[in-house]
């Protein structure tokens, strides 16, 4: 049963997580402004977090030698994990020097319903309450993302196309 401090410390960490997400796009516009590119921006991102949770890690006393107690089938799964965050990441902060930061948003959050239809198309996946409530969750933030913004609003009113078009959640 998490206490109060486990649970503020967790709320906490979480709205830390968030800001820090929102100011990816931001972020990585900027970036790509000043000369630095989508890998450079990635490698750094990684290594940021890496010593913040590494940080946090050791404030907790767990320390870094789990990672030591991985089998070699544990270490190379973690390793491919990496590598295709890394590689999601790469793409996502190319999309966001090429494309919107909404719609690139828009296609990263749309991603779970895209690979549920799939899933289901090609009957390697049934569509459980789980996740259908997962997808939904995972589908809310698309409205805000396409409803808003400065372009969207037409005499104090929002575009009725975009949200129309959003996945309902």
């Amino acid at each position: 049963m998490p206490t109060d401090r486990s649970l503020l410390v967790g709320s906490l960490v979480a709205l830390l997580a968030a800001a820090c997400f929102g100011t990816l796009g931001p972020l990585s516009r900027f970036a790509a402004d000043v000369g630095l590119g989508a890998i450079a921006f990635v490698a750094w991102r990684a290594l940021l977090g890496t010593v913040a949770v590494s940080g946090a890690l050791v404030l907790r006393g767990r320390g870094l030698g789990s990672l030591r107690r991985l089998d070699p089938r544990g270490r190379a799964a973690l390793g491919v994990a990496t590598m295709m965050g890394f590689l999601l990441n790469v793409a996502m902060f190319i999309a966001f020097g090429r494309i919107t930061i909404a719609l690139a948003l828009v296609l990263f959050y749309t991603y779970p319903a895209m690979v549920a239809v799939v899933g289901v198309a090609t009957g390697r996946e049934r569509l459980t309450g789980a996740r259908l409530a997962a997808l939904a969750l995972a589908s809310a933030g698309v409205r805000p993302g396409l409803g808003g913004g400065r372009h969207a609003r037409r005499g104090g009113r929002v575009a009725p196309a975009p949200v129309a078009a959003a996945p309902a959640p």
